[in-house]
């Protein structure tokens, strides 16, 4: 993918039924795609799957639903039956009714509920794989143990102390957030710690997630600076006793910002709480946070599965955890099964990681470096620049491995520099081809349409139009080259 040149709208990257990107070549095309209007979304067939309806589970939900009697309108197509009882429990509908096909679940809910239930298997990664419903269309009978067991071989040297006991392929990053949550929430509960502390801008799903999950006696605390020390401080303080558990993502989306994991490892052992961290945005393959975590949790879909054409994560439960033993079981109680052909295909990427990251991590410091001194360009963030460049060195697994996001804050006018740059323009990250995306649009659509919501962005030190870029394995001179013809049009 070398070619400079526009990718028509809806255009599935890369172009295979499991493809899970989806090319949004314009700010029009953004805000009909965040709007839903018809001139868009009737060109768009696939995406990210938690976003977007797969053609082939759409295909499973209409032969389904007509098969038993239940309103395709209302039906949501679920990876097993453990995700039809959880996406009821989360979602509340009024009435509901269930159809166990065996290798999925069908689930019909009230009309008035649809839009809260659909919102929470979003959020927790409920929904059924494309490759799963496939194999249903086709009448193929998969199984996925030998590839969890090649999985595993590779996974292993990425995740010590961790054995093949401690961890679970999930069928999303999301799904893993959600079975570390309920699992840190099952265990610190019955010991009266009902305090959360979420550290840093978090992705939009995981924030939504822990905050919709919350019980009536329970507290979140949001500290988005994760350099305020003094506020993590207070707050350990306040809550003495009383802390279940601290999220955080190293980097954060997209503010490329970690937190000093020392710091907050010797205030959440000593008062007792336990750590969920996220390296989704840089990859397994760049940072080890295995001994700051009590809980890791990660996307497989970026960076190991950088083909764009899976849907994978891993949850792992540090052996030395506290309470490991019972956080292993809720962990495993929770976790959905990943389809038979994601973990078979995921299987033959991973060989590829390191190189594909190699090359991202070259070319994310070249282009970052570009970026910095192209006078149309106001702020360059990274993982490893700025003040939270120590914290993350830490952590890195060797120098200048940055990962593939570049967050940049532009002089001009994002509409005129997204329409004219020629890069693959849509969501996901931590690819081997480049994409770029204007972030806060896709995922705080909300909050960047109104003068309040813009304001709230920029008191947590972001541009509401920042452009993020995940930067790809091709030749950097053509990324450069393609950034550079939009960014002089501005300069």
């Amino acid at each position: 993918m070398t070619q400079q040149r526009q990718l028509p709208l809806g255009t599935v990257l890369p172009s295979e039924p499991h493809g899970t990107v989806v090319s949004l070549p314009t700010m029009s095309d953004v805000d009909g795609y965040e709007r839903q209007l018809p001139a868009v979304r009737d060109k768009i067939k696939a995406g990210y799957p938690r976003f977007v309806l797969n053609a082939l589970v759409a295909e499973v939900c209409d032969q389904a639903a007509s098969q038993v009697g239940f309103d395709r309108a209302r039906s949501i197509a679920l990876h097993s039956v453990r995700a039809a009882h959880q996406a009821v429990a989360l979602g509340l509908p009024t009435t509901h009714r269930l159809h166990n096909f065996k290798s999925w679940v069908l689930l019909e809910v009230d009309a008035p509920s649809l839009e809260r239930v659909n919102k929470m298997v979003q959020h927790a990664g409920l929904r059924l794989a494309s490759r799963a419903a496939e194999a249903w269309l086709a009448n193929r009978q998969e199984s996925a143990t030998e590839a969890l067991a090649t999985l595993s071989t590779y996974l292993l040297p990425w995740i010590k102390p961790a054995t093949v006991n401690d961890f679970r392929i999930t069928p999303s990053g999301m799904n893993a957030v959600a079975a570390a949550l309920d699992a840190a929430r099952s265990v610190q509960r019955i010991h009266g710690r009902t305090a959360w502390l979420q550290l840093g801008w978090l992705y939009v799903d995981s924030s939504e997630l822990l905050r919709k999950t919350l019980a009536v006696d329970e507290t979140l605390t949001v500290i988005e600076d994760v350099t305020d020390t003094a506020a993590i401080e207070r707050f350990f303080a306040a809550h003495r006793g009383k802390v279940a558990a601290v999220l955080a993502e190293l980097p954060n989306n997209p503010q490329l910002a970690s937190p000093n994991l020392d710091h907050l490892s010797a205030l959440a052992v000593k008062e007792g709480a336990l750590r969920i961290l996220d390296p989704s945005s840089s990859g397994l393959v760049n940072v080890d946070l295995m001994p700051h975590a009590d809980l890791l949790v990660t996307s497989l879909t970026k960076y190991s599965g950088a083909r764009g054409d899976v849907m994978a994560g891993l949850v792992v439960v540090h052996p030395g955890a506290p309470s490991a033993t019972e956080l292993r079981e809720a962990v495993f109680a929770w976790v959905g099964p990943v389809a038979a052909g994601d973990a078979q295909a995921l299987a033959e990427q991973l060989p590829e990681m390191v190189e594909i990251a190699t090359a991202q991590n070259q070319n994310a410091v070249m282009i970052a470096d570009f970026l910095g001194k192209h006078p149309a360009v106001k702020r360059v963030l990274t993982a490893n620049r700025g003040v939270t460049a120590g914290a993350y060195e830490k952590v890195a697994r060797g120098p200048h491995r940055p990962g593939a996001l570049i967050t940049f804050d532009l002089k001009g006018d994002l509409n005129t520099f997204y329409d004219a740059v020629l890069l693959p323009k849509g969501p996901s990250f931590g690819l081997k081809f480049t994409l770029l995306c204007p972030f806060l649009w896709l995922a705080h659509y909300d909050m960047v349409t109104t003068e309040e919501g813009r304001e709230r962005i920029r008191k947590a030190n972001l541009d509401p139009d920042l452009i993020r870029l995940s930067v790809g394995a091709e030749p950097p001179e053509v990324i450069i080259a393609a950034l550079k013809v939009a960014l002089d049009k501005q300069a």
